[in-house]
């Protein structure tokens, strides 16, 4: 081949490269992601269980379960208000168990 036909070759392959996006040796891009692909991320959820011992001074009429329960409620609000974690928390249910086995008699 002569060098006007490899000049003419060359001129022909930098248009294709840069109809394609792409330059001399630099790797073309990579093709977009198929629906095959994992993604970067994704949406995950755990129940995680807490126990709290709550423990206080209460007349011995008081319902103490009620108001160790706000108590709970209480700090669970205040960690999720001072945003303390990036993830979402919801809580789905406060209740006392009065009847822990491991509990100190």
């Amino acid at each position: 081949m002569t060098q006007e036909g490899r000049d003419r070759l060359g001129g022909a392959i930098g248009r294709v490269e840069r109809a394609l996006g792409h330059h001399g040796t630099d790797p073309p891009p990579a093709p977009p992601a198929t629906a095959d692909a994992a993604p970067a991320t994704m949406h995950k959820g755990a129940v995680v269980a807490v126990t709290l011992l709550i423990e206080g001074e209460d007349a011995p009429a008081d319902d103490f379960a009620a108001r160790a329960t706000a108590a709970a409620r209480a700090v669970v609000a205040a960690g999720i208000a001072a945003h303390a974690t990036p993830l979402a928390v919801t809580v789905t249910g406060v209740a006392v168990d009065d009847d822990r086995p491991d509990r100190d008699a």
